[in-house]
């Protein structure tokens, strides 16, 4: 019911009286769902043709819909709709309800008059007198309608919520006897009450039908309609929903729901899907994505399965601007649009997207494909094809943080278009991301008006996409279009993105810009380094003065739109050589770059990634060498300068003869930096004889052109004529460390590697130069060919199996430290040169550029000085002595110059003729002569013939103070074994060794000459003042004789290291040269030229000794070591017995018995065999060093008949209690008839011998002994004894070291090995050196602290030593 009171006075009251008592019942709900597929008996009824009713999701009330009512009176009568719910329950009966209740909605755009709504009606069947006779049974409707309930006009656009339980019905009349065909069936009572009608049998207007009594017999209410009309006219849009009738418990209820669709996913299925499907799962897709789109909640996800997609979006509406027509339209926020596989697994391969979507929009501001109006939106995984009514904008988006990744747009020449309607600051448009997708040809990402212009630069990517442009397609594939442009849809500044990880691919070399920003826009938020380096591009180019960190800028105009400020990674370098301002740097990136770029303005143009991947490659259509144009780079301009590096400039020309001039030309005053470039392939197609094709030029005479150069570091191959050529008065170049590689021996044309001509002058220095050679030899190819030109200078050059290696032709210069090599096989060709100054005999033609037709120097100038001057130094000329080559050739006479020719310090090695000076004699010769030719202090070497000269002048030739191989000078017409020397040279002197820099004398010699009588193979040192090496001589040595002869001089000879046992008995030098003869002192010795000295140098022998043991120190006997241990702390011996072995041959002994410090003795006694036979020892022989120490009795005993000795303690009380007795130890020394020996042997107190690492107790826990010995005269073994008293059984250790000569060895003990508490240890120390006089004898008791053992007290109390006399090894 209404919260509205509609009435007053006494009917106000009794009602709300009723309400009171009806409380409870109004608890009643619509719980019973209502859905098409599920209808719970409902259906529509009496739908006539003006008007509708279903159930719907257009206006959800409770859940996602409601019934839906609909009229459009277009025949009167016909606008009606009901929809009815029946049922056969005997107990829902009129006096059995207990609640109704129902809620309407009239929508503001219905035309009715404003009074009309939906009604609800409760159907009846009176069963009247009779039960189960339907003859006297009376059936209709009561009627509820809001305007006989208090309602006016109905509020529109709101629901209506009303329990009508206690609200009025009219009845509608259908059938039963009342009935007689005349009456109004309407009982008109509109103020009648449910309880009225089962009371009181209310009746109508005269003329209206006899209402039955429905309080008569049972009333049955059979079921229940909501409906609209007829008879309202115009139109009417209105809803339904929660009816409930109730009848106590039994509640008939429905809240109408559209049938149950997909809500956070939905998929779509183009093959097999249905739009009136629940879209819920793959099995029950809706067919198009729209729907899907429509269907599914914000935030939501569209699964799209495969299939080709033809989508309509009509009727919407954007930011209240509309209708529009669409191919999909994403209004709602957080959407994910995702293409799946069959298995509704997500595709995130853009090449293996299984659903194409094709759009049919007709959108009046430039078709959009796909329309994003919501934020968050993203599509993934898709193919999106082509629009079908014209083609702009394949994805428009409004939306802020779209994304589209994983997808392939295959729109040809479509656009992802971002375009702010918002258009202010800050934008709405602040994030987006493009990831992950691949964009067919021409498939651009445009952002406008606004678009990321606020927000972190961080929440719009561009990231890891496929790009692709071709011909004609000039535009970007990233454009941000700013405001200012004049364009009236750039109506906003743009902000920039982050663009990492994606690839541009450039088919046939068509793209013109990857990335460009133009108008008005944010710099700031343009990482263009990151653009350049985080991204790869087939080809990318840019300009500025500060590259990376900004990009140059330009302006352009087209139609009437002007737009500046652009910035662009470009795809071709002319474009952007022409954008550039003079002092830019244009960047190139890796790729190949088919153009013909020319450079006009000074400019740094750079392959970033290195000549091996960065190519300026010829293009199909080239213009013919007849012009000035067919060049692939050219630096052209007056002052122009401009510095090239890290590219391969590459051919071939496009077609055969004459296609391709140069690869690289500087001309018309430029000057061009060339440095670390590849040039190669610049030739005809084919293979061509025609006389162009140039690798680098810099100038052309016949172009009247002149250009200068640093050419630098370039690799150059592959070219037709000449790899570089700098021609014509007035260029210049400085060529250094090029490679430069000619195809070997052709016979279509004479390449040349360099060439200089014509008035030019250049610096070559430090190239390397290979592979020149025309086979028929006919005429000839050089490495470097200059000609008729300014002075030109080499210097170390590496010039390899050329034609020619340097060929020098009326030019002057100097050419030094190259080093030119070549031989027949490597060279291809029989006759070849390492370098000739000026022009050849005839037959030896040069093949210069534009200079063959006319012959040699035709097309030169006329040389502006009388003679060449010409030298060569410091270079290494190489051959294998094969073929006719020629190391170094001057030939005079044949050119317009005197020749002036110096070669000094130069190597000319192993050719069929090393040097060759030839004079033209005949006919046809020239008035140009020798004026000097100096070959001095060169090595002249391995020749097959060293030197020839035929001058007219037969004296012109100086080839003095030459190395010819030998010492003895060279062979032929000199007196020497080295190389060969024609009549006509002047060779004397010579130098006697290979050192250029050496002296050119004749000088004088030194003889030595050693007489050793018995010295057989002996060998004696000499010291001598004029070698750093020793002379060695034996007695039967030839004499040695200084070879080359010594310069005039004083000079010395000593002879040093007298061998062992030889002495000097005299020593004196003769010169055999003078009479009478000289005789000196070998300590100076005066040498003048021809002079011949002989040095006598005489020594004896005295024999070494005859074994090891030095004259007078050894002798037969040597020294043992006995011992017993005698006790320890817990108890002793008071004697023990030590038996003595070969006793007989006894010489000395010596006794020791030795006690710890802890108690005393009277004396002890050393017993020998026999009555009364002992010696007697009172006093301490060695005291005690410390408290707890050891001491010892010690005394010389009798040998003669000893065998035995017993060692006998006599001891105080003390030392009984305390158990003092340690060890006996006796010293034994025999005499052994059949060996010598050098022995020792010595005894130590405590104070010397006793260790302990208790240093806080006052011991001293290391000591160190050494024994002298006499030293031995070779290497030989040292046996050494010890005697360690006072280690206990405890496994404490004591480290005992013997070193002698650097021979040592160590010891550990830790237990006694002689009984308590004795250790006899006994070291041999092997290949002791000789000269060792001294042991050395370390003890040392290790330190819990310091070395992680806990070490034991011991007392070294003697020691034997000796070593066996041996012969000495020669």
């Amino acid at each position: 019911m209404s919260t509205r009171f509609r009435f007053t006075g006494r009917i106000a009251l009794l009602l709300a009286l009723l309400l009171v008592l009806a409380l409870p019942q109004i608890a009643a709900a619509a719980n019973t769902i209502v859905t098409p597929a599920n209808p719970d008996g409902w259906g529509p009824t009496d739908v006539r043709t003006n008007a509708t009713v279903g159930i719907t999701a257009d206006n959800a009330r409770s859940g996602l819909g409601s019934l839906k009512f609909t009229t459009n009176t277009i025949v009167s009568g016909q606008d009606k709709a009901d929809f009815t719910k029946t049922w056969a329950v005997p107990a829902r009966t009129l006096a059995a309800l207990t609640d109704v209740s129902y809620e309407f909605y009239r929508d503001a755009s219905s035309t009715t008059a404003t009074h009309f709504a939906p009604v609800l009606r409760l159907l009846f069947s009176n069963d009247n007198n009779t039960p189960g006779n339907a003859a006297d049974d009376h059936t209709g409707y009561l009627v509820w309608e809001p305007n006989y309930n208090g309602f006016g006009a109905i509020p529109t656009n709101a629901w209506q919520a009303e329990n009508i339980f206690s609200d009025y019905f009219w009845m509608r009349y259908v059938g039963g006897p009342n009935n007689n065909g005349v009456c109004e069936k309407t009982i008109q009572n509109f103020a009648v009450t449910l309880n009225d009608w089962k009371t009181a049998n209310p009746q109508g207007q005269p003329g209206d039908c006899v209402a039955p009594n429905l309080g008569s017999g049972t009333t049955y209410l059979y079921g229940v309609n909501t409906g609209v009309g007829s008879g309202w006219g115009a139109t009417f849009l209105g809803y339904v929903d929660n009816v409930v009738v109730a009848f106590g418990a039994d509640v008939v209820s429905a809240n109408f729901e559209p049938n149950p669709v997909c809500t956070t996913v939905c998929y779509a299925d183009a093959v097999n899907g249905s739009d009136a499907d629940d879209g819920i799962t793959p099995a029950t897709a809706f067919k198009t994505i729209q729907k899907a789109i429509d269907t599914v909640q914000a935030g939501g996800e569209v699964r799209v399965l495969p299939g080709n997609y033809s989508e309509t979006a009509s009727n919407r509406y954007v930011q209240g601007n509309g209708p529009h027509v669409f191919g999909l339209f994403i209004d709602k926020d957080d959407v994910t649009v995702m293409g799946v596989t069959a298995a509704d697994a997500p595709i995130t391969d853009p090449t293996a997207t299984q659903a194409r979507v094709d759009t049919n929009s007709t959108a009046n501001f430039g078709p959009d494909g796909i329309f994003v109006e919501g934020d968050g939106v993203t599509i993934a995984g898709l193919e999106i094809g082509t629009n079908c009514c014209g083609q702009n904008k394949t994805i428009e988006i409004i939306g802020d943080a779209f994304t589209l990744k994983d997808s392939f747009v295959n729109d040809p020449q479509g656009s992802v278009y971002f375009n702010d309607w918002v258009a202010s600051d800050p934008s709405h448009i602040q994030s987006y991301t493009i990831d992950h997708n691949i964009f067919a040809s021409g498939v651009s990402i445009d952002l406008t008006s606004g678009a990321g212009l606020s927000g972190p630069v961080s929440g719009r990517q561009i990231t890891d996409n496929e790009f692709e442009l071709s011909s004609g397609e000039t535009w970007p594939v990233i454009s941000f279009n700013g405001s200012g442009t004049g364009v009236p849809w750039f109506v906003g500044s743009v902000g920039g993105a982050v663009i990492t990880g994606n690839t541009f691919h450039n088919t046939n070399y068509g793209a013109v810009q990857w990335i460009r920003a133009r108008g008005d826009y944010n710099n700031a938020q343009f990482d263009w380094e990151s653009y350049w380096n985080d991204n790869t591009y087939d080809n990318a180019v840019v300009f500025g003065s500060n590259l990376l960190t900004d990009l140059g800028e330009y302006s352009y105009t087209s139609g009437s739109y002007t737009f500046n400020h652009v910035r662009r990674i470009g795809a071709t370098i002319q474009q952007e050589v022409d954008h550039a301002t003079a002092g830019d740097t244009v960047l190139v990136n890796e790729g190949t770059y088919v153009e013909q770029v020319t450079v006009n303005k000074d400019l740094t143009l750079l392959g970033e990634d290195g000549k091996a991947v960065t190519f300026i490659q010829a293009p199909a259509t080239l213009p013919n060498t007849s012009t000035t144009d067919s060049i692939i780079v050219k630096i052209t301009g007056a002052g122009v300068q401009v510095e090239m590096s890290e590219f391969t400039v590459t051919g071939p020309g496009p077609g055969g003869c004459g296609t391709i001039a140069y690869g690289i030309f500087v001309g018309d005053g430029a000057y061009a930096n060339i440095h670390d470039n590849r040039v190669v392939d610049i030739r005809d197609t084919g293979l061509s004889g025609c006389q162009n094709g140039n690798a680098i030029g810099v100038g052309r005479q016949f172009w009247s052109t002149t250009g200068t150069a640093d050419i630098t570091d370039n690799e150059i191959a592959t070219y037709q004529k000449t790899g570089i050529i700098v021609d014509n008065t007035g260029s210049s170049a400085n060529i250094t460390g090029n490679t430069i590689s000619g195809e070997g021996a052709i016979s279509y044309i004479a390449e040349n590697g360099i060439q200089i001509s014509r008035g030019a002058t250049a610096e070559i220095e430090d190239n390397t130069v290979s592979g020149h050679a025309y086979d028929p030899e006919t005429t000839t190819s050089a490495a470097m060919l200059i000609w008729a030109t300014g002075t030109v200078n080499t210097d170390g050059n590496t010039v390899s199996e050329n034609q020619m290696g340097i060929w020098v032709l009326d030019t002057s210069g100097t050419h030094q430290n190259n080093t030119i090599s070549a031989t027949a096989a490597g060279s291809g060709v029989n006759a070849f040169w390492g370098m000739v100054v000026d022009a050849p005999p005839p037959g030896m033609e040069p093949a210069p550029f534009d200079g063959e037709a006319a012959g040699p120097g035709a097309a030169a100038p006329a040389p502006n000085a009388l003679a060449q001057t010409v030298l060569v130094t410091g270079n290494t000329f190489t051959s294998n002595n094969s073929g006719t080559g020629v190391g170094l050739a001057t030939y005079g006479a044949y050119g317009a110059l005197d020749i002036d020719l110096t070669a000094t310090k130069n190597l000319i090695h192993n050719w069929a003729t090393g040097v060759e000076v030839y004079e033209c004699t005949g006919g046809g010769c020239t008035t140009a002569t020798f004026t000097d030719i100096d070959i001095n202090r060169n090595s002249i070497v391995g020749n097959t013939n060293g030197m020839f000269a035929d001058t007219v002048d037969p004296a012109e030739t100086d080839g003095t103070c030459n190395w010819w191989g030998d010492a003895s000078g060279p062979s032929d017409a000199g007196p020497g074994t080295g190389d060969t020397v024609s009549t006509e040279v002047d060779f004397t002197p010579w130098l006697y060794t290979s050192d250029l820099n050496g002296p050119c004398y004749v000088g004088g010699t030194i003889s030595i000459d050693k007489v050793a009588t018995g010295g057989g193979a002996t060998q004696f040192t000499f010291d001598v003042s004029w070698s750093a090496s020793h002379v060695m001589l034996t007695d039967g040595d030839t004499p040695y004789v200084t070879t080359p002869p010594l310069q005039a001089g004083n000079y010395t000879v000593a002879e040093i290291n007298l061998p062992t046992g030889w002495s000097l008995q005299s020593a004196t030098c003769d010169n055999t040269t003078t009479t009478p003869v000289e005789t000196v002192n070998p300590s100076s010795i005066p040498v003048a030229d021809g002079d011949a000295w002989v040095c006598t140098f005489t020594n004896t022998y005295t024999p070494p000794p005859a074994n090891t043991c030095p004259v007078g120190q050894a002798s037969n006997q040597w020294t043992d070591l006995l011992g017993i241990g005698m006790g320890s702390t817990k108890k002793h011996k008071v004697s023990a017995k030590l038996t003595i072995p070969n006793s007989t041959n006894l010489v000395d002994l010596y006794g020791q018995l030795v006690a710890k410090n802890t108690g005393a003795a009277k004396y002890v006694r050393f017993i020998m065999k026999g009555k009364n036979n002992y010696v007697e020892v009172n006093t301490v022989t060695a005291p005690a060093d410390h408290v707890s120490g050891n001491f010892w009795y010690g005394s010389d005993l009798p040998t003669t008949g000893t065998n035995y000795v017993t060692g006998k303690w006599f001891l105080q009380k003390s030392g009984t209690k305390t158990h003092i007795p340690r060890a006996f130890v006796l010293y034994p020394t025999y005499n052994d008839p059949a060996h010598t020996y050098v022995n020792v042997w010595e005894t130590f107190t405590p104070a010397e011998g006793e260790v302990y690492w208790d240093v806080a107790q006052g011991w001293t826990p290391y000591r160190e002994i050494v024994v002298p010995i006499t030293a031995p005269l070779g290497p030989e073994t040292f046996h050494i004894e010890l005697a360690l008293v006072d280690n206990d059984k405890d496994a404490r250790p004591v480290w005992v070291t013997v070193t002698a000569g650097g021979i040592t060895q160590t010891v550990k003990p830790t237990n006694p090995d002689k009984g308590d508490q004795l250790n006899l240890l006994v070291f041999d120390l092997v290949n002791v050196p000789a000269g060792t006089d001294e042991i050395v004898i370390h003890v040392y008791s290790p330190s819990p602290t310091i070395d992680g053992v806990d070490g034991d007290s011991a007392a070294l109390v003697g020691m034997t030593a000796n070593y066996q006399c041996s012969p000495l090894s020669n």
